[in-house]
């Protein structure tokens, strides 16, 4: 596990823990900002070593911590004070650079990480089995740098992350705009705190809270990217479902076909579809008959959504065959259709359900590869569109923790929830519409709610 000083205490077990081992390392700590600097340090070593086996990596450099709330002097204050106690021991090759020689005889080299072995002598304080944690600390805003196409493909093919703007240079380069990020995300995160979201034990992980989340943009810019990101991100929907807020039962509100109706919406164009509907996908394929196709139902939904998946993130509406890593099976030899009550025609079956994406969401054809595309324009005004709805369920003292385009409230706060998630998304395309003077679509969003152990319920949309 890798160390990241995010975590907090969220019960009195673990504050008597952390307190412990404070107590023990024998450090001087001034005033109650600079304790829980401390208490964030020991809280998130032992969320990282509560995982059964491995140990937990430490970095070593300054520039590691940057973007969060503690840095690596006090990190190394804690480390060194857990050492001394016998809480953890460290690895004993690890934080050194080994040498070695290839096979052409040259002379290589190799960074370990410092890592740290967790004591019995840690594991077994006091009422440490009984300590929940809640993330409180993540990085407010995170911005990639930019990158060209073939940079990017050379970065991915050495398993590298891309890299992320120092603070100072993303003050320097968007000043007010990443005021305004910053604070907004610091406005639901102080609400946060005074209403986690629990999340329930998955694997050999134990049950935890979250409270904080980073809003990450790409490529170097603020117009680009903007979602969130918490630990919430990357559970199972039927994992998150079984958690609570207030100890309350959770549900999802879920936008039915969020990226072609936004972008579609946003660019002043509507879709092929009458009067009201509930899902895009399943109103394209009314018009699509595969002859000899033994594809059920939602097998066909699945390919149409990918087919949208893949032309979105691509920005490409004339993509003719799908990627390698497709999460569906397509049919490796051409096939017979018969589109939109035309005669059989032979072709993939990629490029029908593409086709009939196209004849379904003309707004398609104004995607491109450098910007208007899934992971640029899309995703940012999703996530502005996001942004301004936290914000008004603050006003009306609701809770909620976003998922790209979903939303996860109390069961409770359900009805409240769609309807305010609607109206900002209504209100956000007609002034986008407004300013770019493009035609205004007027448009009432389907949506679909999801809880645990029952069926998703699909609510409708229409143009209004």
């Amino acid at each position: 596990m890798i160390f990241t000083p995010t975590w907090s205490p969220a019960n009195s077990e673990a504050e008597q823990v952390v307190d412990t081992i404070i107590d023990a390392i024998g450090i001087g700590i001034k005033g109650a900002v600079t304790r829980d600097k401390y208490k964030c340090v020991v809280s998130s070593f032992l969320v990282a070593s509560s995982t059964d086996g491995g140990t937990v990596s430490v970095p070593q450099k300054d520039k590691d911590y940057e973007h969060y709330g503690v840095g690596l002097k006090i990190i190394k204050q804690v480390v060194t004070g857990m050492v001394e106690q016998s809480y953890i021991s460290k690895v004993a090759i690890s934080g050194q650079r080994l040498f070695y020689e290839n096979d052409e005889g040259k002379v290589k080299s190799i960074g370990i990480s410092t890592q740290y072995y967790i004591e019995d002598k840690l594991l077994n304080l006091g009422v440490l089995e009984e300590a929940t944690w809640v993330e409180t600390g993540r990085p407010s805003v995170l911005i990639s740098k930019a990158e060209t196409k073939g940079q990017t493909y050379n970065r991915r093919s050495l398993g590298k992350k891309r890299q992320k703007l120092t603070k100072k240079e993303m003050r320097n380069i968007f000043g007010r705009d990443l005021g305004t990020a910053v604070s907004g995300v610091s406005l639901l995160v102080k609400y946060w705190k005074g209403h986690p979201l629990y999340l329930p034990p998955a694997g050999n992980r134990a049950g935890r809270y979250a409270a904080s989340a980073t809003r990450t943009f790409h490529n170097g810019r603020m117009d680009s990217g903007g979602r969130y990101y918490g630990g919430w991100s990357g559970v199972h929907s039927n994992t998150r479902l079984k958690g609570s807020i207030d100890g309350e039962a959770l549900v999802q509100i879920d936008l039915n076909a969020s990226q072609p109706t936004l972008f579609s919406s946003l660019m002043g164009e509507v879709m092929e579809v009458g009067g009201s509907w509930e899902d895009l996908y399943s109103e394209m394929l009314r018009d699509l008959v595969i002859l000899d196709s033994k594809d059920t139902d939602q097998t066909r939904r699945n390919k149409m959504k990918q087919v949208t998946v893949e032309v979105i993130g691509t920005g490409n509406i004339l993509k003719q065959s799908p990627s390698p890593d497709s999460n569906v099976t397509w049919g490796k030899d051409d096939k017979v259709f018969i589109e939109l009550g035309h005669t059989p025609v032979i072709s993939s079956e990629f490029n029908q359900y593409r086709q009939m994406l196209h004849h379904y969401v003309p707004a398609l054809s104004k995607l491109d590869s450098s910007y208007y595309n899934g992971a640029g324009f899309i995703s940012y005004h999703e996530a502005q569109v996001m942004q301004e709805t936290l914000i008004a369920l603050v006003k009306k003292e609701i809770v909620a923790y976003p998922i790209h385009d979903c939303l996860l409230v109390k069961k409770s706060n359900q009805y409240e929830a769609i309807e305010a998630y609607r109206k900002v998304i209504r209100s956000y395309i007609l002034r986008f519409n407004r300013f770019s003077r493009y035609n205004e679509i007027d448009i009432t969003i389907p949506v679909s709610v999801e809880e645990s152990g029952k069926d998703k319920v699909r609510i409708a949309g229409c143009y209004n």
